[in-house]
């Protein structure tokens, strides 16, 4: 997985419209957990909101959340798609 340089295979978006990315990967076998973790390492996301609080991801096809844990093919999402990025602080 790595950030499009070339024609990306699905965009990331967010609800506030702050992240507007583009993904190569292989959608066979990509799962929201994996493109979540790739956000993180490349501080495309953060781990904690400003207020310090834990925030949690989930990621969106047509508004309907996917499962974290299951290729994103397998749900319907193809080259060109729009991913929504769904964030929930966690309460502690």
């Amino acid at each position: 997985m790595t950030t499009a340089t070339e024609t990306p295979t699905v965009n990331i978006v967010d609800e506030q419209g702050g992240l507007n990315t583009g993904l190569v990967l292989d959608l066979t076998s990509a799962t929201p957990d994996e493109i979540v973790q790739h956000l993180i390492s490349t501080q495309e996301i953060f781990t904690n909101s400003p207020q310090g609080q834990p925030l949690t991801y989930k990621l969106a096809h047509q508004g309907t959340e996917l499962p974290h844990d299951e290729p994103l093919s397998k749900h319907g999402v193809k080259p060109g798609d729009t991913l929504k990025l769904l964030s929930q602080m966690i309460k502690g």
